[in-house]
């Protein structure tokens, strides 16, 4: 790719000091859209995965343990593999060069400001995700004595930070809601798939098959099984404005207390 060793420390040196193009050719972002991406994929690895133990409600077991500094480490961690690849696969120099080159002048800086940044503009993306393991801890863990205490330590900290009256502050508060929710979302599951099974007893029952109609009817079919598929995954909170609420809340909360890390 370059010729000699100086060209190549120019373009190292260029692309340490212009975001843009680091994003283009390491990254392969250039739109917002493209970097949510990317923080929607790594914000499912790092609290399913690996910072299960420091965010992911369903294996904490305190809210002081939560470590909000490990996931602008865990982003730089990304961000510098990227690099170490890309100069791998592209530059073809070593791990060890790699790592080298964003050690020099001040580069680090470069690379913490894309975390900052990228932490900045998406954080709302993680936190959702770590939301969906407070509802997930909730439904999935049986009911017991400590998991109510638990939950009502959680709803009644620095992380559900809430003054208006339709606040949840106690476990029950929270049941009855996620209860009205799934409720709710089950008779949109089960409406869709009684149209489904409408649209293939009308399919199967035709007696004279024309091709264009019936194909109009599989791609109706096709349509609302994956409508089924993603309210499938849905998660509870479209589906009631409390719980809403105490997502926002959360979110909102857990941004507060990120500030600084």
């Amino acid at each position: 790719m370059f010729d000699t060793k100086e060209q190549l420390e120019e373009y190292i040196e260029k692309i340490l000091n212009n975001l843009e193009l680091f994003e283009w050719d390491v990254l392969h972002v250039s739109t917002n859209t493209d970097r949510a991406e990317v923080m929607e994929i790594l914000s499912k690895s790092f609290v399913n995965d690996s910072l299960k133990n420091d965010i992911n409600f369903l294996y904490i077991t305190d809210i002081e343990h939560i470590k909000y500094s490990k996931i602008k480490q865990a982003i730089f961690k990304d961000i510098v593999a990227e690099w170490v690849s890309f100069c791998n696969e592209v530059l073809h120099i070593s791990k060890e060069q790699a790592i080298e080159s964003i050690k020099k002048d001040g580069r680090i800086n470069f690379i913490n400001s894309i975390v900052n940044n990228y932490f900045k503009k998406f954080h709302r993306i993680i936190f959702s995700e770590m939301f969906e393991t407070f509802l997930e801890y909730f439904n999935r863990v049986p009911i017991t004595k400590s998991k109510q205490i638990f939950i009502d330590k959680i709803l009644q900290s620095s992380l559900n930070k809430d003054n208006s009256s339709i606040a949840i502050r106690k476990f029950n508060q929270l049941h009855n809601r996620i209860r009205i929710a799934q409720d709710k979302k089950n008779k949109e599951i089960l409406k869709l798939k009684n149209r489904i099974r409408e649209l293939r007893t009308e399919l199967n029952s035709s007696a004279e098959i024309n091709f264009n109609e019936d194909n109009e009817l599989l791609y109706d079919i096709e349509d609302l099984e994956e409508d089924l598929e993603e309210l499938e995954e849905t998660s509870l909170y479209h589906f009631d404005d409390v719980i809403a609420n105490l997502r926002d809340n959360m979110i909102d909360s857990m941004r507060v207390a990120s500030l600084g890390v």
